[in-house]
């Protein structure tokens, strides 16, 4: 990775566009955006209300107040399938450039899985999530964490299973051709929170590193506080937030599915405002082992397979270890 990567960007503004999901043309604009910036908006004004949006933030914000000590006791771990709190600098997106972690904390919860379910037992990735335990004076102020957060997994899963549907009709494929990928999705919320601490290549501190997302797509609700870029035609470029729209980003297995025709777009976090920053990226991943081929309609005498089958969870798990 180039030393470009490490430049702040200097006023480029985003070019993507902002696409509404009934809109009957709405699967050859996604097709446009997944070619040619791996990134969109997506209208949600008519699929969620935005007062469960601001509890959602409300509650991240009563989270991340909490002392250190607190909220180590719901950290994450490899044994519980990443599920709970990941604590600053834990995280580190590009370890190849810079040895000091991502300066932000997040807290991960996926969908419900019963400890005594066969997906329990099998797949590393499908744990019961971790969740405050109220009889616990220290989390007396989370009442209402637990039931708002999965409301908001559950539509957000809802929206992102929606979005899927769409870009299979964007490439002429039936509305439901991915189904059986996500049975058992791994569709997992991070609320996120960023230090006020300043962007700096020098002293590699980063809000979050240059990476790109690991499975089909990324489902972002950001504050209003910036930080966002992506990089496209060799430069880094803010991508500016917009009421009423998550930014969608495509990850490696569907660019992987779609024979690099799809981009999964290089993007990072920077700080340049001094402000404390809160978003909600929302992972939709296919089933632990589902098999992940290039699908045929992308090969032919001019485009050879680049890529072999691999098994989504194995690596999903194989990129996790790699960022803690």
């Amino acid at each position: 990775m180039s030393k470009i990567l490490y430049k702040f960007c200097e006023k480029n503004t985003t070019p993507l566009q902002i696409i509404d999901p009934l809109d009957l043309q709405a699967p050859y604009k996604i097709k446009n955006a997944c070619i040619n910036e791996g990134f969109f908006y997506l209208n949600h004004k008519n699929l969620i209300k935005n007062s469960l949006i601001q509890q959602v933030f409300q509650e991240s914000k009563i989270f991340f107040s909490l002392p250190q000590k607190t909220k180590l006791k719901l950290k994450a771990s490899q044994n519980n399938g990443m599920r709970g709190y990941i604590p600053f600098e834990a995280e580190n997106l590009n370890p190849k450039q810079r040895k000091r972690g991502d300066t932000k904390e997040s807290y991960h919860i996926g969908r419900h899985v019963p400890l005594n379910s066969y997906e329990n037992q099998l797949f590393p990735m499908s744990k019961p999530n971790v969740f405050p335990d109220l009889n616990d004076k220290d989390f007396q102020s989370l009442q209402n964490f637990q039931k708002i957060m999965e409301e908001y997994h559950k539509q957000m899963q809802d929206i992102g299973h929606l979005t899927i549907k769409l870009i299979a009709k964007s490439i002429n494929l039936p509305e439901n051709f991915f189904d059986k990928y996500i049975t058992r999705p791994l569709v997992t919320l991070r609320i996120c929170h960023y230090s006020k601490e300043i962007s700096d290549p020098n002293s590699e501190a980063m809000g979050c590193g240059e990476h790109t997302d690991y499975g089909i797509i990324t489902l972002l609700k950001t504050d209003q506080v910036e930080g966002l870029q992506i990089y496209l035609n060799d430069k880094w470029i803010d991508v500016p937030y917009i009421e009423d729209a998550f930014i969608v980003n495509i990850g490696d297995l569907l660019q992987r599915w779609t024979n690099n025709k799809f981009k999964s777009t290089l993007h990072r976090v920077v700080n340049k405002t001094g402000q404390e920053r809160y978003s909600l990226p929302y992972f939709y991943e296919p089933n632990f082992d589902s098999k992940i081929e290039v699908l045929e309609q992308f090969i032919d005498e001019n485009n050879p397979c680049l890529f072999p089958p691999i098994i989504s969870g194995e690596h999903l798990l194989d990129m996790y270890s790699k960022t803690y």
